[in-house]
């Protein structure tokens, strides 16, 4: 009889179902918070490598850009001169038998790499530089712009050059280069200015590197020329600001 009540008065909540339930929310609880906490950091590091890979990416693509600003620069300049010397020739500064046209009106190609940068894959930026995709943009606005520039100028050139009336051709060459030859001695200008704003972004994604725990992107240098074309460029640019300056306050 003892033994009977005994069995009716034993705790089963206390003493069989919490152990029991323990026994298997425990592990269960365990291996759960496990599948979390390691999904959470699988998650993480996802997001670390993806932003790694853009930022490599645009930094090697600031690079290229640099490179073809390098050469549009070159041609820049080269044209300045042929067109100085035309317009010398045609103000009767200097006599020429052999002048030609076709020597000096010409087009070239200037591709736009920069155009491929995407600013939503850089977001993750803006909580430690507020302006990083505002200087992307920036800089992609400006080098689309460039580009477009060089394409309306190419199209007067093919249309100067398809003329079939020499002397009408003679005039519209004349009017050209004297209205290009400005406008190309300022676009050598947004070409030093807009290399000067590239390496300014590159030397952020460099902070963003040292900010940015775990980042540890690859390291991608200047190449010789492109630090001597820097180097120009802040020279250039400072002469150019300082002309355009007097200019105005004349």
């Amino acid at each position: 009889m003892q033994g009977l009540i005994k069995y009716f008065t034993y705790d089963w909540v206390k003493d069989i179902w919490l152990p029991a339930a323990g026994a298997i929310l425990i592990p269960l609880a365990i291996a759960f918070f496990t599948w979390w906490f390691g999904a959470s950091r699988a998650e993480k590091q996802k997001e670390m490598q993806e932003l790694r890979d853009n930022l490599n990416f645009l930094v090697s693509t600031s690079l290229a850009s640099i490179n073809g600003l390098i050469f549009l620069g070159k041609r820049l300049e080269k044209i300045i001169s042929q067109e100085k010397n035309a317009l010398d020739i045609i103000n009767g500064k200097k006599t020429s038998e052999n002048f030609v046209f076709d020597s000096v009106c010409y087009g070239f190609v200037y591709e736009d790499v920069f155009k491929s940068i995407e600013e939503i894959k850089y977001s993750q930026c803006i909580s430690y530089q507020p302006d990083f995709v505002v200087e992307i943009s920036l800089i992609k606005s400006l080098l689309h712009s460039l580009e477009r520039y060089m394409d309306e100028r190419n199209a007067i050139v093919k249309s100067i050059s398809e003329c079939e009336n020499k002397a009408i051709k003679n005039e519209r060459n004349i009017g050209f280069i004297k209205g290009d030859y400005e406008n190309i001695s300022g676009s050598l200008a947004e070409v030093y200015r807009f290399t000067l704003l590239i390496r300014l972004l590159i030397g952020k994604v460099v902070k963003l590197n040292q900010d940015i725990k775990g980042l540890n992107l690859t390291p991608q240098l200047y190449s010789e020329e492109q630090l001597e074309f820097i180097k120009k460029a802040e020279e250039e640019y400072t002469k150019y600001s300082a002309q355009k300056q007097e200019t105005q306050n004349a």
